[in-house]
């Protein structure tokens, strides 16, 4: 997503990057995540690989234009669904 230009709030999606498991390089920000599947913002948290995993990561990219600061994610929220294991 490029946010270069924007001074406003900006909608991050439509799409994401998805992986599903737990691994503490997936944390870096230089991790090379090119193999992950995107997946719409709109989907069900327990579609797809998803389903079947306990930990799962979901990554975006933005680009910031370098001259602004205190840029912040606001509202970020993750809902799962109750179902019976």
């Amino acid at each position: 997503m490029d946010a270069t230009g924007v001074g406003e709030r900006l909608t991050l999606g439509p799409n994401w990057l998805f992986a599903s498991g737990d691994s503490p390089a997936w944390a870096s920000p230089t991790f090379d995540d090119g193999g992950w599947q995107t997946v719409p913002t709109g989907e069900p948290l327990l579609s797809g690989e998803m389903r079947n995993s306990h930990f799962a990561w979901y990554r975006t990219h933005v680009r910031a234009n370098p001259r602004m600061h205190d840029l912040s994610v606001e509202g970020v929220r993750m809902v799962r669904e109750n179902i019976d294991r």
